[in-house]
């Protein structure tokens, strides 16, 4: 395929001939019948090109136009506007909505072939190659220390600074990425497991996504126990997932388990971050030490490896992060304060604490947190 095409229009006949005209040169085609739809399609498939009608029900193309180029992540997807309004004035208010280019109709298809190829020419000298995905880590020091949430809430915060996310749950069944965001997902990462891994497609991988009306994206566990037979994620798996999540997002998370298999060694070795989460008492600490020995015997240590620590309780005697980062031997990258109603809240509304209370300290705690880690090389607390 030479790139995928979103065309919109509310009318079914030029659907077809456009869809139809294109199709046939090579192209993959995707449809919306109105302004609403053509927004969540834009997210859901990632369009290489946008053609757009002017005149519709719901949302007018120019609304549309003026949506896409407000929003970080699409504001230089390139649109091709196709509209039965051909006057000079028509032309020039889709051109200052951020058409790339606006054609009356009716249009021959070998001109709209043409303008097509010439727009995708253009974006693709225009684009810099992608680097491709940023991955990150969050594992537990040991079970109950928040690991899960604090991965969804810096998922969303990274979202929030126009990163394009998506947040892999690997925990083998019953993970809670999913519950927390509200999501109930047909399918799941356990779907792939069963799959020869040298059969796995990024299409295979792309259509077990499911989305958060945020944008952001989650590939998620399966919430019921596996059958008798059944198989797990191996090495193999989780290289060609990998591979396939680089070129889908600017940033891929990590949710795992606190007991680790060498599937997850295998994936926490090609991380560019691991943040190690945990909590300030003593139990939890030496867990922390151990597993960041256990890390480092991996090859994972030093600007690879950091600690978020979660006070769940305001009563816990706190080290200061100097003392913490001296008795761990690793960066401390993040403070989170308690908020154990706060995320009770967040539970029951089934809305993580970034979207329910994004004022809370601990929420912004967590923000500060998904800067850190944004960045090549995350610095320490500051706190």
């Amino acid at each position: 395929m030479r790139g995928k095409i979103l065309i919109v229009d509310d009318d079914p006949n030029a659907l077809r001939l456009v869809g139809y005209t294109l199709q046939v040169e090579g192209y993959e085609i995707v449809t919306a019948e109105s302004g609403s739809e053509a927004l969540m399609a834009v997210e859901r498939e990632r369009p290489s090109l946008v053609i757009l009608d002017v005149m519709m029900a719901d949302m007018s193309g120019i609304e549309v136009c003026h949506r896409l180029r407000s929003n970080a992540r699409t504001a230089h997807l390139p649109i091709l506007m196709l509209s039965a309004k051909g006057k000079v004035e028509d032309r020039v208010t889709g051109l200052k909505a951020g058409a790339d280019d606006y054609v009356p109709k009716p249009v021959d298809p070998a001109e709209l072939v043409a303008r097509v190829e010439a727009l995708m020419l253009r974006a693709a000298r225009i684009t810099p190659p992608s680097p491709g995905a940023r991955f990150l880590a969050f594992l537990g020091a040991k079970g109950g220390v928040g690991t899960t949430t604090v991965a969804v809430n810096v998922a969303l915060a990274l979202v929030q600074q126009g990163k394009t996310v998506i947040l892999a749950d690997f925990h083998p069944y019953l993970g809670t990425v999913c519950p927390l965001l509200g999501l109930d997902p047909p399918h799941s990462l356990a779907e792939l497991a069963q799959m020869e891994a040298h059969s796995i497609r990024p299409r295979d991988i792309e259509g077990r996504l499911v989305s958060h009306f945020t944008g952001l994206r989650v590939l998620g566990s399966d919430q019921i126990p596996p059958p008798e037979e059944h198989r797990d994620l191996t090495p193999p798996h989780a290289e060609v997932i990998m591979d396939g999540l680089s070129t889908m997002a600017d940033c891929v998370m990590f949710d795992f388990p606190v007991h680790l298999t060498p599937t997850s060694q295998a994936v926490l070795s090609q991380c560019d971050f691991v943040a190690l989460v945990t909590e300030p008492d003593p139990i939890a600490l030496r867990c922390t030490k151990g597993r960041l020995t256990l890390l480092q015997q991996w090859g994972i240590m030093g600007e690879l490896v950091g600690v978020v620590v979660v006070n769940r309780s305001s009563s816990v005697m706190m080290m200061t992060i100097g003392e913490l980062q001296e008795l761990l031997g690793a960066a401390i990258v993040g403070v989170v304060p308690p908020a154990s109603e706060a995320c009770l809240h967040a539970l029951r509304q089934g809305t993580p604490l970034l979207l329910t209370q994004p004022d809370h300290l601990a929420a912004r705690m967590l923000q500060e947190v998904a800067q850190r880690l944004a960045g090549e090389r995350p610095a320490a607390s500051s706190y």
